[in-house]
């Protein structure tokens, strides 16, 4: 009874000191791309992880975006709806821009019933403003965390918005169209922290205060 008193407090005690190096911890990172015409490129640096932190066990990537447009009919052949739509794709490139992490499509569209231009003169559409958003969760990827890591260094991820407006109808429509676009990328790192290791004279503190614990245990039952 008494080996087995001795055994669970000790264990107790283990299991205190080494519960806050377990738990998992996150490092975020947001960076903008301002707005301007697409297409562009913007290229956002992100810190990489230092591994004097502790071990990187995975990544998450979310992308938000928004696309503006607008457009001015001057010609149709033929009375009907017309339609704009204003919209990009943007993507978030992997480092050197080789493959995509993560795609969002802002889109929206505005149907206009129009007759014939001319006689009637330009019509423009009302401006659109549109925005999307989208994530990569968990990526554990060896290639990407080996290229996310590294003491006092920083990796670039491109930030591309291509324009995807257009306007269509029933017959031949010559428009004027211009696309804008920006967003943010977040780049969070999930992590085990590097587990502290007790002092020397931590150890034989608690060895010795288990071993006055059980001396007072033997004393007290020899008295009885």
């Amino acid at each position: 009874m008494l080996t087995r008193r001795l055994t669970l407090t000790m264990a107790a005690a283990v299991a205190l000191g080494t519960a806050g190096a377990a738990n998992a911890q996150v490092i975020t990172q947001t960076m903008n791309a301002a707005q301007q015409g697409t297409n562009f490129t913007t290229n956002l640096v992100f810190n990489k992880f230092d591994p004097l932190n502790g071990t990187l066990n995975s990544i998450d990537f979310l992308l938000n975006g928004t696309a503006l447009g607008d457009a001015t009919l001057s010609f149709t052949s033929a009375a009907g709806t017309y339609t704009f739509t204003a919209g990009a794709v943007i993507q978030l490139k992997r480092p050197g821009g080789a493959s995509t992490l993560v795609t969002i499509l802002p889109s929206v569209q505005d149907p206009e019933a129009l007759g014939a231009i001319p006689p009637n003169p330009s019509y423009h559409f009302a401006s659109q403003t549109t925005s999307d958003s989208n994530s990569l969760l968990g990526d554990t990827l060896a290639a990407d965390l080996a290229a996310f890591t590294g003491a006092g260094q920083t990796v670039t991820l491109p930030f591309i918005a291509n324009g995807a407006s257009s306007v269509g109808g029933p017959g031949t429509a010559t428009a004027t169209i211009s696309t804008s676009a920006f967003g943010s990328a977040t780049v969070v790192y999930h992590y085990s922290p590097t587990a502290t290791t007790p002092e020397p004279g931590s150890i034989a503190l608690l060895a010795s205060a288990g071993l006055v614990g059980g001396g007072l245990i033997r004393r007290r039952r020899a008295t009885k």
